[in-house]
């Protein structure tokens, strides 16, 4: 049970945060130097607000290409 007082979410559901604050040369994008803290503070509020299993949430930051949080 999540410290809310729901039930955990199904079992053995899984998720993955992904996030960058950095963008490709030439990117009209701003920098988001805070998108790592925001990410973890996903992670964290799955895993203590929705009732994951730590070892079911997934973080990636700043994945090389696009193809590389498909993977994941």
């Amino acid at each position: 049970m999540s410290d809310t007082g729901l039930p955990s979410l199904l079992p053995g559901a899984r998720a993955l945060a992904i996030g960058t604050g950095s963008h490709v040369p030439g990117s009209v994008l701003p920098e988001a130097p805070a998108a790592a803290g925001t990410v973890r503070a996903v992670e964290r509020a799955l895993v203590h607000h929705c009732g994951l299993a730590p070892e079911h949430v997934r973080t990636v930051l700043a994945p090389e290409n696009p193809s590389c949080s498909a993977r994941s």
